[in-house]
C-alpha cells in the first residue's frame, strides 16, 4: 500500500486533496468559516459552473403563467414531447431569453376566448396589479363589443421570428362582418397580449434572481470543504 502523503504541521506544506494541516494556509474549511472574499470566490465559482442551473428551472413559472392565461381566457398551445422510455408530457409554447440582453423577453403563442369571469378569478388568485389590469382591459374590450351589438370577439396569437421577446407576437382577430365601427381593437389587443408576455419575462426573471441570489447559492455551498482562498477541496 502506498503510504499517503501528508506534511504541514506546520508549516511543512504539501497536502492538498483532503487537506488538514495545523495552519490557517493548509488546513480545511467549511463554507461558513471563510471570510466574504473566500466566500465570494466560493459563489461565483458555484453560479458560474455550466451545471449551475443545467436544469429546467423555468417549469414553475410556466406552470404558474398558464394557470393564469386560462384565467384571463388564453389557451397556450402545447406540444407532446416525449420523455425517454418515461412516455410523453406537454410542453408548455412559452419562450424567452435572458437576462441581459436588449432583446431579451419571453412571447408565446394559442388563441383567446373571453372568459366572464376573468377579473374576479384573478383576483381571487393573486394579488399582482398588472395581471388585474390586463384582466380589466380585455374585460372592458368584450363588454364594448357586446353594447355595439356584437357578439364576444375570440383572437389566435402567433409569434414570428427567431427572437423570443413580446414583439415578436401578433394577432389575428375572425372577421364575421361586423362594421368597421364595431371592429374590436387589434392594436390595443395586441397589446394586452404583449403586456402579458412581459409579465411572463419579469417572472422568469425574479425566479432566475432568486436562484442566482447569494442565499441560494449559499444553501448548495453548506456541505462543500474549501481552502483558506475559496477554491473547493
Amino acid at each position: 500500500m502506498t503510504e499517503v502523503e501528508t506534511c504541514c504541521d506546520e508549516c511543512g506544506s504539501e497536502l492538498e486533496v483532503g487537506q488538514t494541516g495545523s495552519c490557517d494556509d493548509c488546513r480545511e474549511y467549511t463554507f461558513g468559516e471563510l471570510n466574504e472574499s473566500a466566500k465570494n470566490k466560493a459563489r461565483d465559482a458555484m453560479r458560474y459552473t455550466e451545471h449551475y442551473l443545467d436544469y429546467e428551472w423555468w417549469d414553475g413559472v410556466y406552470e404558474d403563467a398558464n394557470q393564469i392565461a386560462k384565467i384571463l381566457g388564453l389557451d397556450i398551445e402545447e406540444t407532446k414531447t416525449r420523455a425517454g422510455n418515461k412516455g410523453t408530457y406537454n410542453e408548455i409554447n412559452i419562450s424567452f431569453s435572458g437576462f441581459c440582453s436588449q432583446g431579451d423577453g419571453a412571447c408565446f403563442h394559442g388563441r383567446y376566448s373571453f372568459n366572464p369571469k376573468g377579473v374576479e378569478e384573478i383576483k381571487a388568485h393573486c394579488n399582482d396589479e398588472e395581471l388585474y389590469r390586463i384582466a380589466t382591459e380585455l374585460h372592458a374590450m368584450q363588454i364594448t363589443q357586446r353594447l355595439l351589438g356584437n357578439e364576444y370577439f375570440s383572437a389566435k396569437i402567433t409569434t414570428s421570428g427567431r427572437y423570443s421577446h413580446s414583439h415578436t407576437m401578433s394577432v389575428e382577430i375572425p372577421d364575421w362582418g361586423c362594421d368597421e365601427v364595431g371592429e374590436p381593437d387589434e392594436d390595443q389587443f395586441t397589446q394586452f397580449m404583449r403586456d402579458f408576455a412581459d409579465w411572463i419575462y419579469s417572472a422568469l426573471e425574479s425566479e432566475n434572481d432568486h436562484l442566482m441570489s447569494d442565499e441560494v447559492v449559499d444553501m448548495q455551498l453548506e456541505d462543500e470543504k474549501f481552502d483558506v482562498s475559496g477554491s473547493t477541496i
